[in-house]
């Protein structure tokens, strides 16, 4: 996930380590483009859109794993002050639910 929000095209080797602050800057759109592009094999699909990459499943591990490593992940987050736990944002649960009824 974080080399799709720093657009790094080769992903970070397993075992790397980010800083606090790095945690911090994730929000729910670097989140949402991960799940989309495993989800989808897109960033933005469309409404027409069948979720072929993975299932729903797979995206409620994947949000556990990433908010274990947020900081504050017990927060909800906070659309104003871009704060909290991004995995708990109504698009990344819509997107959870589209995947649900269209996988």
């Amino acid at each position: 996930m974080m080399a799709i929000k720093n657009n790094k095209a080769v992903p970070y080797k397993r075992g790397s380590k980010f800083s606090k602050r790095t945690l911090s800057s994730v929000n729910d759109r670097d989140v949402y483009k991960y799940f989309c592009k495993l989800a989808y094999g897109k960033f933005n699909p469309t409404a027409d859109d069948n979720p072929t990459g993975c299932r729903h499943s797979t995206l409620i591990y994947a949000k556990k794993s990433i908010s274990w490593f947020i900081p504050n992940n017990n927060c909800p987050w906070n659309e104003d002050t871009h704060s909290g736990n991004p995995t708990k944002s109504i698009i990344i649960l819509n997107l959870l639910t589209a995947v649900k009824k269209r996988g």
